[in-house]
């Protein structure tokens, strides 16, 4: 009998196998070590551009606030026809911005072609030594102009310095000036 038993087993391999153990299905996340230290670094540099933007955001606050009043400024300078009042109001609006990025010491006493010479060197640029910018000089106290003002020309120069003002450009009281 004991014969005929291991002759059946012969016969029939497959009933001595058992089932094939899977290990368990990855998850989502298993990554391997090099994949999560990319997404470390992928997330540390998107974290560090937000806040990079949102300081520069906020850092600048005072330009948008500026522009707004430049621009019921300029509505008004134009409704009212009043030359001097609107010269005067961009005059403070400029030397209020000034105020807000430079010290005060370099700022505050400035006026006539002094004033225009910062508003150049802050602005890198040659814009407010021209003949029609020389109505933010003194034009304000003028009783009359030397030739018609363009509210629209002098509003230009305002908002480019707004937007264009860096204390970068700025390298100290020039003595040249």
């Amino acid at each position: 009998m004991n014969r005929h038993s291991s002759t059946n087993q012969s016969l029939d391999p497959l009933s001595e196998l058992r089932d094939v153990a899977l290990p368990p299905q990855p998850g989502h996340w298993d990554l391997a070590l090099g994949w999560w230290a990319l997404l470390a670094v992928l997330l540390s540099f998107i974290f560090y551009f937000a806040y990079l933007g949102i300081r520069h955001w906020r850092s600048n606050r005072y330009r948008r606030e500026a522009l707004a009043e430049l621009e019921s400024i300029t509505d008004l300078g134009r409704k009212s026809g009043n030359n001097q009042f609107y010269l005067k109001e961009i005059q403070e609006l400029l030397k209020r911005v000034a105020l807000t990025k430079f010290s005060r010491e370099k700022v505050a006493q400035l006026s006539q072609l002094e004033w225009t010479k910062f508003l150049d060197r802050s602005s890198n640029s040659e814009r407010f030594s021209e003949k029609q910018a020389e109505a933010l000089i003194d034009g304000a106290y003028r009783k009359e102009m030397d030739m018609p003002l363009d509210i629209d020309y002098i509003s230009g120069l305002a908002l480019f310095w707004i937007k264009n003002h860096q204390p970068k450009y700025l390298k100290g009281p020039s003595k040249s000036d």
